[in-house]
């Protein structure tokens, strides 16, 4: 959450999946765990998977 609120993410914004990824893998994540975290946001549909490695954000990101 931290890394798309550095991304500014907001509703109707679409992020690419590198711009997400690539400074938690520096920060020591997983690519599994990240996209665990990025399926359960998909399963509240606060994002979307989107064509060519992007996540769309559908609404307001959770508090904390």
């Amino acid at each position: 959450m931290t890394r798309l609120r550095a991304l500014k993410a907001k509703p109707e914004m679409a992020i690419n999946l590198i711009d997400l990824e690539a400074p938690l893998n520096a920060d020591g994540f997983l690519e599994d765990e990240i996209m665990a975290i990025l399926q359960a946001l998909e399963q509240e549909k606060v994002i979307a998977f989107g064509p060519g490695n992007r996540i769309s954000i559908l609404r307001k990101l959770p508090e904390s």
